[in-house]
């Protein structure tokens, strides 16, 4: 194993460790992970979003983001789900692992995403609740077109597995959170 992403793997695994450990609230714990995972993939956008159900008629983005693409945070509210969002919730259902998008990923990024988020390439994997209840966690670079390495889906796998981790021990804040903000 490579010795520079030996010593990435263990900071990234350190880093979201100490965000989950140092909880103050559900959503400053999870934009403090998607940081994390921005800087350490060097990606244009890394996200968490809910819900990641096909049939759900908006969603809402924990998101960070470079200056030079669109956020959607940047809207302010809540994005309606498109087919293309839709598309990319029920390939991660079916597939329930990490996915790679874009011209040498596992499916192409659907079109509608690369017209209005740009994305060249984007890995995301579904993360669910003790009730179901299905987020994506994904990372986009719309810069160039990235091939995502053996490497990264391992790491990203495995910071899923403990957001899945952290969700069920708190699933009342998750809940909490979410229904605060009006999304289900």
């Amino acid at each position: 194993m490579d010795n520079s992403f030996s010593t990435n793997h263990i900071k990234c695994i350190k880093a979201v460790n100490e965000a989950l450990n140092n909880v103050s609230d559900f959503k400053d714990t999870m934009q403090d992970i998607v940081e994390v995972l921005f800087a350490i993939y060097e990606c244009d956008r890394a996200y968490l979003i809910y819900p990641c159900t096909p049939d759900a008629l908006q969603w809402r983005a924990i998101e960070c983001a470079t200056d030079k693409w669109f956020s959607a945070n940047d809207v302010g509210q809540d994005m309606m789900m498109d087919e293309s969002v839709a598309s990319v919730c029920k390939t991660l259902h079916e597939k329930k692992d990490v996915v790679t998008f874009g011209v040498k990923g596992d499916v192409p990024v659907p079109k509608m995403l690369i017209e209005t988020f740009k994305i060249n390439s984007q890995i995301s994997m579904p993360i669910y609740s003790p009730k179901g209840d299905a987020l994506a966690l994904g990372l986009h670079q719309c810069s160039y077109e990235r091939v995502w390495s053996d490497e990264d889906k391992n790491l990203f796998r495995e910071v899923g597995l403990l957001i899945t981790k952290f969700i069920s021990e708190s699933y009342d804040n998750f809940k909490h959170y979410y229904d605060q903000v009006g999304i289900s």
